[in-house]
């Protein structure tokens, strides 16, 4: 399954929290991200929680939830970021995303691999 959220649905100032459940002795742990309504009303673009009446929010949320340690997916998510925003990732041939979740060494033999190939 893939799920899109869209920019203007991802808030400047996220609401996030973390949820725990217990199921037959095994701990889960989440992290829950809400989301926010994009309108326009009157040409302008606005934002925010969807709010049926004050205490009752209807917001859509994405939650990922983890068997294990959920930090090390997320550190992994945001290493791939870190290395898009800081340009570390130029080689066409690096973008690829069989590439991209392998390690480095892996990853460096296949390209090399692909490079000589494409020669």
């Amino acid at each position: 399954m893939r799920v899109n959220i869209y920019a203007e649905e991802m808030p400047d100032e996220p609401r996030i929290e973390i949820i725990e459940k217990e199921i037959d002795g095994h701990k889960f742990t989440a992290l829950r991200i809400y989301l926010e309504l994009p309108a326009t009303v009157n040409g302008k673009q606005y934002q925010g929680p969807f709010m049926h009446r004050p205490g009752d929010d209807d917001s859509a949320a994405v939650t990922f939830w983890g068997k294990r340690d959920l930090r090390v997916t997320l550190r992994k998510a945001l290493a791939l970021l870190d290395d898009h925003y800081d340009g570390k990732r130029r080689d066409p041939l690096r973008n690829n995303p069989v590439v991209g979740f392998m390690s480095e060494a892996q990853a460096e033999g296949i390209l090399a691999e692909m490079r000589a190939n494409n020669e």
